[in-house]
């Protein structure tokens, strides 16, 4: 399970598990993406093959200048990053069907050793990896903008990635490793507001601090989830 969480998030493959990882504390400064980025209302679906059966899910990004959210339609849970005034970030994981958000402050985040991820929820791929791929060409453009594709192997892992300058964005995502082959895509860009997708609200869900779960361990919702959260060690026996 620590492995595929690993790999979800270096590739940004945000359909299933946490997307955050343990390299470096938030103060850290990390490679920017954009120095502002703009509004973006996507959905995106990721398949897998050769794992002997195929999957299919679905998930839907919400992009500002200050809020990131990715939510895993399948689970119907949201991971969602929020920057403060003083470009500190949130993160937080809310479970819709239960109505209930779980909030990790910067300080947890520190403390935790955990490095944002934003930026990565924002391109729908880690920027740092981006960085390590070679351009190979331009392909068709998407309405007015212009795409470029990146191909390399990374540690033994095959990447194809369709990029969107102008929006910093990944269209498509193709990763190959040890026979298994997963492809998130962009299915339709929704660059302006459209309230039929807009993001759950989640101002009337009961909000618990990430400092607090140490005191809820016979909470029946925090014993149901606690083991699908960031940090989930420090709290479970």
């Amino acid at each position: 399970m620590k492995k595929q969480l690993l790999f979800l998030l270096f590739v940004l493959m945000p359909l299933a598990g946490c997307t955050t990882h343990q390299t470096s504390p938030p103060s850290v400064t990390q490679n920017s993406i954009a120095t502002s980025l703009s509004t973006v209302n996507a959905e995106f679906t990721t398949r897998v093959y050769g794992t002997g059966s195929d999957a299919l899910t679905h998930g839907h990004l919400w992009r500002s200048p200050t809020r990131v959210e990715w939510l895993d339609i399948t689970t119907n849970t949201s991971e969602i990053w929020t920057k403060t005034s003083q470009n500190l970030w949130f993160y937080s994981k809310a479970f819709h069907a239960d109505q209930q958000v779980i909030e990790y402050s910067p300080v947890d985040l520190n403390l935790l050793q955990v490095a944002p991820a934003w930026q990565s929820f924002a391109a729908a791929i880690n920027p740092a990896l981006l960085q390590k791929l070679p351009k190979t060409r331009e392909i068709s453009p998407l309405g007015d903008m212009n795409r470029i594709q990146y191909r390399g192997t990374i540690d033994q892992v095959t990447y194809e990635v369709d990029w969107l300058p102008e929006l910093a964005l990944a269209t498509r995502v193709k990763t190959v490793e040890k026979g298994v082959t997963r492809v998130t895509e962009l299915k339709q860009p929704l660059l302006t507001s459209d309230d039929s997708k807009a993001p759950q609200n989640i101002s009337r869900y009961r909000f618990i601090e990430y400092s607090d779960l140490g005191d809820m361990e016979r909470d029946p919702f925090v014993m149901k989830v606690q083991h699908s959260l960031l940090g989930a060690h420090e709290h479970s026996h």
